[in-house]
């Protein structure tokens, strides 16, 4: 999209810019520097072309035939781009979930301060029926407070689950991104190969 680049990694033999003429971005295999170096050619010429280097020489192709069977072997990549993009946004949303999950507690200060009252007042005087009623009160109390703790922590679990599985998916696009760039830049290197063999590319004025 408008103001995108795609950049595919750094390799000295492989130093290409695929440019829209239509729109800024790039598809690309280089540096910072090839990219702003290429800003400036796109001053100059008008429409899509490819930069490239190769043997430190810089060369242009403007067929458009060559152009378009380059973006060819990029396109996968870059709709694997976007679903990574894509999942990436889920588990920013799915971390802020789990920031935001918190157990409600009810105060119980009121209830609390009434068993003690009445643990003072029986003293040890308190017989052992008296004993197991206050037991079995602060045991409930003690209950609901675990209770709404377990809560929390089963939807911390939860999305826990649900964090792991898109980790899962991130990194299985991430193996496949790998394969499809190394079957693209031995495409491209052909590419660029066979437009230097028949003069389609030439030389950067």
């Amino acid at each position: 999209s408008s103001g995108s680049s795609y950049s595919y990694g750094y390799n000295d033999e492989q130093r290409f810019v695929i440019v829209s003429g239509k729109s800024d971005s790039l598809t690309m295999s280089g540096s910072t520097e090839d990219a702003q170096h290429v800003q400036e050619l796109k001053k100059k010429i008008q429409g899509d072309f490819i930069w490239f280097q190769r043997d430190e020489k810089s060369c242009i192709i403007r067929d458009q035939a060559s152009i378009d069977r380059a973006r060819k072997f990029w396109a996968p990549q870059e709709e694997l781009g976007k679903k990574q993009e894509a999942l990436g946004k889920q588990q920013e949303e799915l971390g802020e979930k789990m920031e935001q999950v918190h157990v409600s507690v009810p105060d119980m200060t009121a209830q609390l301060d009434k068993l003690k009252s009445e643990m003072r007042q029986l003293n040890s005087g308190a017989t052992m029926e008296q004993m197991g009623q206050l037991q079995s009160e602060l045991g409930e109390m003690q209950s609901k407070i675990g209770g709404l703790q377990s809560q929390g922590g089963d939807q911390q679990s939860k999305l826990g689950m649900q964090m792991s599985a898109l980790g899962e998916k991130q990194g299985k696009l991430g193996a496949e991104q790998g394969e499809l760039a190394k079957e693209a830049f031995r495409q491209m290197k052909q590419l660029l190969d066979e437009a230097i063999a028949k003069g389609i590319a030439q030389p950067e004025r």
